[in-house]
């Protein structure tokens, strides 16, 4: 059976000092602009809500073919002034920062370094079920996993955080302790434990 490493990330470059029910932007998403990626559904929940009655905000970063898609649409739904578009940024640790929730509802994923981004900076993590993302996320513990197929459930996940702050700052907390063991000197020491262990069988 093979043995199984995740990705590591340097935790102490994305942790915030504001608790999780301060932060000014409700929703990010932090991912290239490829169909995959399920970008156009987000905008999509975003405008559901928003017609539900909430006040809400979401940030998109990053670049791709399907940005002006997803942009358009904001325009024609006239929802430029609760989601926005950063662009291709350098300083992701400072916008995670001063988020709430991380959405990435792709179609299907490995193992997101992006996510792991998201927990080091105490998060609440909505993500997609398909592939490497349930791994990491635990359901109604530190997140919860949606089906990239079913903008409704995506809708539902969402309104959660927006309306139940109690579960949201346990979501934060459960992913300021869960990310400690995807720290990139853990992750390092995996690796050596794990060619060691290797050539001493071959020894």
């Amino acid at each position: 059976m093979p043995h199984a490493i995740y990705n590591g990330v340097f935790i102490n470059k994305y942790k915030s000092e504001i608790p999780i029910n301060k932060r000014m932007n409700n929703f990010i998403s932090v991912a290239s602009f490829g169909i995959n990626k399920n970008q156009i559904m987000i905008a999509k929940a975003a405008v559901a809500l928003k017609n539900k009655g909430y006040d809400l905000s979401l940030l998109f970063a990053g670049d791709g073919p399907q940005l002006e898609i997803v942009k358009t649409y904001v325009k024609e739904n006239n929802a430029e002034n609760y989601i926005s578009f950063l662009g291709q940024i350098k300083n992701v640790n400072e916008v995670l920062a001063k988020s709430q929730c991380f959405l990435l509802p792709s179609f299907y994923e490995g193992n997101p370094i992006s996510i792991l981004e998201a927990m080091a900076a105490a998060l609440a993590v909505i993500v997609t079920k398909e592939g490497g993302p349930k791994d990491i996320i635990e359901e109604n513990t530190n997140g919860y996993l949606v089906d990239p197929h079913n903008e409704d459930d995506l809708i539902e996940k969402m309104e959660k955080i927006l309306t139940n702050p109690k579960q949201l700052e346990a979501f934060s907390n459960n992913n300021i302790e869960k990310v400690q063991q995807y720290d990139m000197n853990n992750v390092a020491k995996e690796y050596i434990n794990y060619y060691e262990s290797i050539m001493a069988k071959l020894l």
